[in-house]
């Protein structure tokens, strides 16, 4: 808009200072200092041309065309100006004062013109120079108000996102307050869970405690009634035993035991001595059968003890006279046991003095 100004101004100051027309006249010192000015303005369009189009343009073709044009112009306006500076004056008479002949009033209204056309051609030059920049000025324009209109887009665009974000904040923030009720709510219940589960983890432990008591009490029942019931079958054990051992040793039983087994032994003397046997061998061999005879007998009489104890102990367990606890295994190691803690007894009964000497 300062080019096209500065055109306007020096294409009017031109108009002013040399109109067209025949007749010649005298350039003044206004007319100059009006050209001075243009100069200068001309100067300083052409740095602002280039320090702002060179800033919009990526390229700088922009700035260069428009600098070229106003530097073009100033030297149109220095030309202008040398013309001008030249002191011309157009005298139709001479110095007598008559007018001169045709020939010589031809010549100088033929240079009078020339001058003339020189200031119209010039004038020319800064019109077509002024338009020039006018159209660029006005193209500038036009790109600086779609730049002003795609930036009012974008702000409105801006102020758009802004107002979302905004929205967005605030949905946030009311978002982040029901999650913090909703934490909160959630410590409470576990707070309140906690408790309860340390309350009833106390009362369980309680519990425990005294279901641990009472079977360790029903431990020590259970273990005094099997000893009692053990007790009971060793005793009644040992009466079968006792039992049939007496019976073994009966009259009624040993005498057929007896004969039987001394039975089977010449049987089997019999078939084991040969009739030339020698009388010694005959001795030695009634002495080895006379106590595999006893040994014979005595055994026949264990396994029969063996046999009627069995046979009484489960006719005992039948009636419930027998609890099934006591056997011969269990006696056995029960009997080891009560021999281990009575020496351990003993021994630890010993050691005490000594220890308490020293």
């Amino acid at each position: 808009m300062r080019n096209s100004c500065s055109m306007s101004t020096s294409e009017g100051s031109v108009a002013q200072v040399q109109p067209s027309g025949p007749l010649a006249r005298r350039s003044s010192a206004a007319a100059l200092a009006k050209l001075d000015d243009i100069t200068t303005d001309l100067r300083r369009s052409s740095a602002w041309a280039e320090g702002i189009i060179t800033g919009d343009d990526e390229d700088g073709a922009n700035a260069g065309q428009i600098k070229a044009l106003l530097e073009h112009a100033k030297d149109i306006v220095v030309q202008l100006r040398t013309v001008m500076e030249n002191d011309y004056e157009v005298d139709l008479k001479d110095e007598d004062g008559q007018l001169p002949s045709y020939d010589t009033l031809v010549s100088k209204l033929s240079d009078a013109f020339r001058h003339q056309k020189e200031i119209n051609q010039m004038n020319a030059k800064l019109i077509s120079v002024n338009y020039v920049v006018n159209l660029s000025n006005f193209a500038k324009n036009r790109h600086l108000q779609k730049a002003v209109l795609k930036g009012r887009q974008q702000v409105l665009e801006l102020q758009n996102t802004v107002a979302t974000l905004e929205g967005s904040v605030d949905f946030l923030s009311v978002e982040v307050a029901v999650q913090r009720k909703t934490a909160e709510r959630l410590k409470t219940a576990l707070d309140n869970t906690r408790s309860l589960l340390e309350t009833t983890m106390k009362e369980y432990r309680q519990e425990l405690n005294r279901q641990r008591e009472i079977l360790r009490r029903q431990s020590t029942v259970i273990g005094e009634l099997y000893r009692s019931k053990f007790n009971q079958d060793f005793i009644l054990d040992s009466t079968l035993f006792l039992f049939c051992l007496w019976a073994a040793n009966t009259t009624v039983v040993d005498m057929p035991l007896r004969t039987a087994v001394d039975f089977v032994m010449r049987q089997i003397r019999w078939w084991w001595l040969s009739p030339r046997t020698s009388e010694s061998g005959r001795l030695a061999a009634s002495l080895w059968f006379r106590k595999r005879t006893i040994w014979t007998r005595q055994a026949a009489k264990l396994g029969l003890i063996i046999l009627l104890m069995r046979r009484l102990r489960h006719g005992a367990k039948e009636y419930g006279i027998h609890n099934r606890i006591g056997a011969t295994y269990p006696y056995i190691t029960s009997f080891f046991a009560m021999m281990y803690t009575s020496m351990a007894k003993r021994i630890n009964g010993l050691s005490l003095p000594s220890s308490e000497g020293a």
